[in-house]
């Protein structure tokens, strides 16, 4: 989760006299696959070495035209790692080397005033930044180099994540607080003209309080694999796939922990986001699924805890699609801190997965107090090294790593 403030999101909306999206699309749940509790065996406590395979440290070239702060977000694409540290975004090669700052504030035409979100359109290898105080989408080339800009609706103000469904089609997932439509209802999802970036249909209606703020229920709400596009909805246990503009909901799990139903949600309406959290949480009530990955082989799904849950934090799910078994993760650990605290926190926002690679940040933030730990007490002089450089430089290291190829078998 994470709050986003935007300039102007008082007024984003006067004006506005783009057509009222549409809200006509149909969710298909005929192929729904039901996840059982049967299906899956519960970890308590699992080495990170029985569910990683490879792992590479490349520390990021400090420079100062691209001194990070804190990375908000991570995309990958064509060997390009593109980062978002809250103020702007840089390019930089997948061995480290700085490329270049993807635009630049100002209030010329091809400058941003705020970037409220940002994607990437494969097909044409460029970037998109949305600015959305201005109304604008910037598209750039992966070095840098202004290619146009295109006139936005006012609720691209209230987007928090934005991925290419197909070459024509942008899905987009909404902030909780976001007046979607004039009555003020709000709704988690939209489709937009991936030209014109015109919103055409919204979907999946937010069952959250909107006294919240610009806040995201989720870190990792849609996750591609291959050239499909699957996603969350919050307080729920379903994931659903986008194909075009069909809407399939592809799993339907049997959680651990139960899921407040409707009446509690309504009856706990008026309170903001983080008071829900705890409501749920004192109830004995899981927020559901918080966030999603998909590989060829595995959905990897993390799930809000209880006060009953024996986890310390979200829980993770990893299921074997071919194979059609699971496991449950409550704790994982390693006498390597640099392994444990970088590859199996699916709920950072430095996170990301692309071409079958799970790439993530690290800082000294992401340590804390263990650093001197792993200084003093690692047997690996690589680890070593990587942590000192994390110590001592200004950027932050990547780690790319991959999974197994048979984690459930190993952790059974």
């Amino acid at each position: 989760m994470r709050i986003r403030v935007c300039i102007g999101i008082l007024f984003s909306f006067i004006g506005w006299q783009s057509c009222t999206p549409g809200q006509n699309i149909k969710i298909n749940s005929d192929r729904s696959i039901v996840i059982s509790r049967g299906q899956c065996n519960i970890v308590e406590e699992v080495h990170s070495a029985a569910l990683i395979d490879q792992i590479k440290y490349v520390p990021l070239e400090t420079h100062e035209k691209c001194l990070l702060k804190d990375i908000q977000k991570i995309k990958y694409q064509d060997s390009t790692l593109f980062i978002y540290d809250g103020r702007a975004i840089y390019a930089f090669s997948n061995e480290g080397r700085f490329i270049a700052q993807i635009g630049e504030r100002g209030r010329s035409g091809n400058e941003y005033n705020t970037i409220s979100a940002f994607f990437l359109n494969r097909y044409r290898k460029s970037i998109i930044l949305i600015d959305g105080y201005t109304r604008k989408a910037l598209e750039y080339d992966y070095s840098g180099n202004f290619k146009s800009k295109t006139p936005i609706d006012p609720i691209y103000n209230y987007m928090a994540d934005i991925e290419m469904a197909d070459s024509t089609s942008l899905l987009c997932n909404f902030f909780i607080t976001n007046p979607s439509l004039e009555d003020n209802t709000a709704f988690q999802y939209g489709l937009a003209d991936a030209v014109g970036y015109q919103v055409k249909n919204l979907f999946l209606q937010s069952n959250l309080s909107m006294n919240t703020g610009l806040l995201t229920f989720s870190n990792h709400p849609i996750t591609r694999c291959s050239h499909n596009l699957s996603f969350i909805q919050s307080v729920s246990n379903k994931i659903y796939q986008i194909e075009g503009e069909q809407i399939t909901e592809m799993y339907s799990i049997e959680m651990i922990d139960p899921l407040p139903d409707e009446r509690f949600l309504q009856q706990n309406n008026h309170k903001n986001y983080f008071e829900l959290l705890q409501t749920l949480f004192d109830s004995g009530y899981s927020s559901g699924v918080t966030n999603l990955f998909e590989t060829p082989q595995y959905l990897l799904v993390t799930f809000g805890k209880t006060k009953d849950s024996p986890s310390i934090q979200d829980y993770t799910l990893i299921w074997d699609k071919q194979k059609k078994r699971g496991t449950y993760y409550y704790r994982y650990f390693d006498d390597n801190l640099l392994t444990l605290s970088t590859c199996l926190n699916l709920n950072s926002p430095s996170t990301c997965y692309s071409e079958n690679t799970f790439i993530t940040a690290i800082s000294p933030l992401t340590f804390g107090t263990n650093m001197h730990v792993i200084l003093e007490k690692s047997n690996d002089t690589t680890v070593r090294r990587i942590a000192q450089t994390i110590k001592e430089d200004d950027n932050p290291v990547i780690s790319f790593f991959t999974l197994k190829k048979e984690i459930v078998d190993n952790t059974d």
